[in-house]
């Protein structure tokens, strides 16, 4: 899954269904779906993927950062229902055909073994969530957006660094940014060393014994000298300040990492001194959160931690971070969204189940979200 792929993908070459329809090129859904690599000729037998005069569309490998030309065609696509483990509801069938672009292996490079292509979820028309959400009349909702942020705290204690980094320039470089791509939340250097010290201090006030820093970490400590509980090693916690006089609070599981049997790491890297964004949100730090981005109530909601109710997400495969809950009631941090300028984005959506939730710790704010 990739919450910045403009359509979905996967490996053709097992694919035969004679329901697959190609798009062709100068056709009124090619050009709806804003096609860019022209017209596709196929010098092989004609399969799905490989017909002449089809309308071409760049796939893309987010690992690799490969994008490869790929035809445009479209068939049936069945979803169904799971618990985030095993399928346990009805099996839909979009009304429509669902539009896709065939590869071949070579794209799926970096993918995990049993991976067979990647499903887009940016803000494009030919992504999973806007056909699903137009065929099925359901809400569109982000998971990849900026973020207003506004300090970060390490025990109530504020990190000491240039606040102007924490919003976006005239040049577009700055802010805060979630991305699933990214495993470990990455900070700018002065970011990065600023919350290193903050947390260095905390650690050794909780007699955290320090050892040698294992690559990309920069401070790992003796796994003995650390107690555990129901939300991970008992750390220093990091607060992420969000508009609206709230925050985001990390624990243990979410702000460290195990390299070794004996060695617990801070799970955040330097992104170096002048990077495009300064704080980019990792997947490990969003693991066992609800994150949701409502485009249509236009609010961003993010759970307490789900170790507190005993209940956590599949650990998923590398590159799917974000799950969907059904039938489950949780506190919300909410902000408000606005429109900031044009910019690949990312999406979640993410339908609920049928129970009524009450949200409780409703909090209004800002935050930047990309079109």
């Amino acid at each position: 899954m990739n919450l910045g792929g403009p359509h979905t993908w996967f490996d053709c070459d097992a694919y035969k269904l004679p329901t697959y329809k190609p798009l062709m090129c100068g056709s009124k859904k090619c050009t709806e779906y804003n096609a860019g690599s022209g017209c596709m000729r196929c010098v092989n037998p004609h399969t799905p993927g490989c017909t002449d005069d089809s309308c071409g569309l760049n796939s893309y490998n987010a690992f690799e950062y490969r994008y490869e030309p790929q035809s445009l065609g479209e068939d049936a696509l069945f979803a169904v229902d799971t618990n985030g483990v095993v399928a346990v509801g009805i099996t839909y069938e979009t009304p429509e055909p669902f539009a896709f672009t065939c590869s071949d292996a070579n794209l799926l490079r970096g993918l995990s073994n049993e991976t067979k292509g990647m499903l887009g979820l940016a803000n494009t028309t030919t992504s999973l969530h806007a056909q699903l959400s137009t065929q099925f009349k359901i809400p569109r909702k982000f998971a990849l957006c900026f973020v207003d942020v506004t300090y970060i705290k390490v025990d109530h204690k504020p990190v000491s660094f240039n606040s102007s980094l924490l919003s976006i320039n005239e040049d577009g470089y700055g802010g805060t940014l979630f991305s699933t791509i990214t495993p470990y939340t990455k900070l700018e250097t002065s970011i990065y060393e600023g919350l290193v010290s903050a947390f260095t201090k905390a650690a050794a006030f909780k007699k955290m014994k320090r050892v040698s820093s294992v690559a990309p970490f920069g401070a790992c400590y003796k796994a003995k000298t650390i107690a555990k509980s129901q939300t991970g090693p008992v750390v220093p916690y990091i607060d992420i300040g969000l508009a609206g006089n709230t925050h985001w609070r990390f624990y243990g599981a979410n702000s460290m990492v195990a390299v070794k049997k004996d060695v617990l790491c801070l799970a955040f890297v330097d992104a170096g001194i002048l990077p495009r964004t300064s704080i980019v949100i990792g997947g490990h730090q969003m693991e066992n959160y609800l994150i949701e981005f409502d485009h249509v109530s236009s609010k961003l909601g993010i759970s307490t931690s789900l170790l507190f109710r005993n209940t956590t997400f599949p650990r998923p495969r590398r590159g799917c971070l974000i799950s969907t809950v059904h039938q489950w009631c949780i506190n919300r941090i909410s902000v408000h969204l606005f429109r900031f300028k044009p910019l690949k984005s990312s999406i979640q959506w993410n339908q609920g189940g049928d129970r009524p939730c009450k949200y409780n710790n409703f909090i209004t704010g800002t935050i930047h979200r990309t079109v």
